[in-house]
């Protein structure tokens, strides 16, 4: 599927939960957005709940590859925390 067909929904997000604080993660996704898969785009951060969730917006096909590549990376923000 290319990424211009149409999907069935709207809007598509994905979250990732993390413990990496806000500033840190704003900071991330500024430095590294150009590394982020095509069609994603860091969408902010909520940590109105009893964990910090991470958010993107996802145009296109939402591929597992790729969310394992954000996940990997965010993960390794992590450790440095």
């Amino acid at each position: 599927m290319n990424r211009s067909t149409k999907m069935p929904w709207d809007d598509c997000k994905v979250a990732f939960g993390t413990t990496a604080d806000s500033d840190a993660i704003f900071a991330w996704a500024e430095r590294y957005q150009k590394h982020f898969p095509a069609g994603w785009t860091f969408d902010g951060v909520d940590s109105s709940g009893a964990r910090t969730v991470v958010l993107f917006r996802v145009q296109g096909e939402v591929r597992r590859t790729e969310g394992d590549a954000v996940k990997k990376s965010l993960r390794s923000l992590e450790i440095q925390s």
